[in-house]
């Protein structure tokens, strides 16, 4: 678990997969699938859910687009708190908390009769693939599959182009033959050690529905029910996208057309279907394909719309397998990273505005264009070569400078009678006796962010000022 990107998961509430980027049998990558429910949960509401729910957080709030693991070191110091900056948990740590946690601390019924020093992280594997041997129905190769050994037939593994199918099927075979009353038999530890004793359990199962949620680092759909039309993009998405591919002809596709299925439906249920009789129809009209559209707009839209765009893209490459999934999410992590992280309010820098995050997208994908037409990459490649080795994506989202707001003569409020102004900045403060003068003589006083701006905008104090510039000229 620890050797995992966590952008490569793919995760859609009946189960996780992904590939560990490195394990003990191999260098180049291992293929894994778990099941989300246990022995419990009927539905999607699962305690993988809320895991990767609370990993969501923590990982969009300290991590990043160069994540490479999935269980982040914690402390226990009165509390659980987490190691900033984030690191992944190490062994001896994961070991402690495993030991810790499975007397059930919060649990008010005493001491448990087993002895946690018996428990290691290895024998989670070790009973997982205990158990599957005691049942008739999974077979030798789902066991070998699920603890990732070594196959004598290579090829016929490799033209598999599944590794993943035979471990759900062997969980899901050993959830069912638990829940119908079958209880393993407890293994007899090798040489002296002292058998574990299986504590007595009664499985309360429930069923809950799975809610809504915006995920924020996970490209996780936001619901099992909609993950069809909301998080998948439309069949014409998908055919710019296919045809792109086909023709070897890759181009930047315009934010305003990358719609979900539903979201186009909507758009067209909201048209009018027939054109009324008595309104002339042209044939231009009849040929004109008018495609479904949003509005790119730094008003109505921000950061989870141009999310939606990159996911949307994303999905619409993959599918029609155009580039790899892992690839196109890179890519957007990195977008999405440059354009959210967070800036003290001292340096006075803000981050790129929606237009002008669609421009930089559009360049890129340009770069991703000429890759692959001109010098004849593929858009894996590309997409790698865009994200991870050029510096064109930091260039074009870096952080740039807020702009000055300035106080304008047009701001000033006016009186209809009023003869002349006059514009004062002094760093006395409010309470100083001019600013209480000119009260006193019907004018009107407005602070300003760098000092106090005393404003008359009434035409006895311009009187008053000429008169005693008289007064004062007839003494000398």
């Amino acid at each position: 678990m620890q050797r995992i990107t966590p952008s490569q998961l793919v995760f859609d509430y009946k189960d996780i997969r992904g590939i560990a980027w490195r394990t003990k049998t191999t260098t180049k990558g291992q293929a894994f699938g778990c099941l989300a429910s246990g022995f419990m949960s009927l539905s999607s509401h699962t305690w993988m859910l809320i895991f990767f729910r609370a990993l969501d957080d923590v990982f969009a709030t300290h991590g990043n687009s160069q994540l490479d693991f999935i269980i982040p070191r914690i402390t226990m110091k009165g509390s659980l708190e987490l190691v900033l900056p984030l690191e992944p948990m190490r062994y001896t740590d994961a070991l402690y908390y495993l030991r810790t946690f499975i007397h059930i601390p919060w649990r008010a019924a005493g001491s448990s009769p087993f002895n946690p020093s018996n428990y290691t992280i290895h024998g989670l594997k070790a009973t997982f693939l205990s158990w599957s041997a005691q049942i008739p129905a999974i077979f030798e190769e789902q066991r070998r599959q699920q603890g990732h050994h070594r196959s004598i037939n290579q090829s016929v593994r490799l033209y598999s182009r599944d590794d993943v199918y035979p471990q759900l099927q062997l969980q899901q075979t050993l959830i069912d033959s638990i829940v119908t009353d079958f209880r393993p038999k407890t293994p007899v530890h090798r040489g002296g050690q002292t058998p574990a004793i299986e504590p007595a359990i009664r499985l309360e199962r429930y069923r809950k529905d799975a809610t809504d949620f915006n995920w924020k680092f996970f490209f996780f759909p936001r619901s099992p029910e909609g993950k069809r039309s909301s998080s998948y993009g439309s069949r014409r998405l998908i055919a710019m996208a296919h045809s792109q591919v086909q023709k070897k002809d890759i181009a930047w596709i315009p934010w305003k057309y990358r719609l979900s299925q539903q979201r186009l439906e909507e758009i067209q249920m909201a048209r009018p279907s027939k054109v009324a009789k008595t309104e002339p129809t042209s044939l231009h009209q009849l040929l004109w394909d008018d495609p479904p559209s949003i509005d790119v707009s730094n008003a109505n839209m921000g950061f989870n719309g141009i999310r939606t765009m990159l996911e949307l893209v994303a999905t619409a490459y993959a599918l029609v397998q155009g580039c790899h999934l892992g690839r196109v999410k890179a890519y957007n992590l990195k977008f999405l990273g440059l354009i959210s992280t967070r800036l003290d309010a001292d340096l006075g820098l803000c981050h790129v505005n929606v237009l002008e995050a669609q421009a930089a997208d559009r360049m890129l994908w340009g770069i991703i264009a000429d890759l692959t037409t001109d010098k004849g990459w593929n858009l894996n490649d590309s997409l790698h070569e865009v994200t991870v080795l050029r510096s064109d994506m930091i260039g074009l989202l870096q952080p740039r400078p807020k702009a000055i707001q300035r106080y304008h003569n047009s701001d000033i409020p006016t009186a209809s009678n009023a003869k002349g102004r006059i514009f004062t900045d002094i760093f006395c403060g409010f309470d100083s006796p001019l600013a209480s003068a000119i009260l006193a003589a019907g004018g009107q006083v407005f602070r300003g962010s760098t000092a106090y701006k005393l404003v008359t905008v009434l035409a006895p104090m311009a009187i008053w000022s000429n008169r005693q510039m008289r007064c004062h000229g007839r003494k000398k």
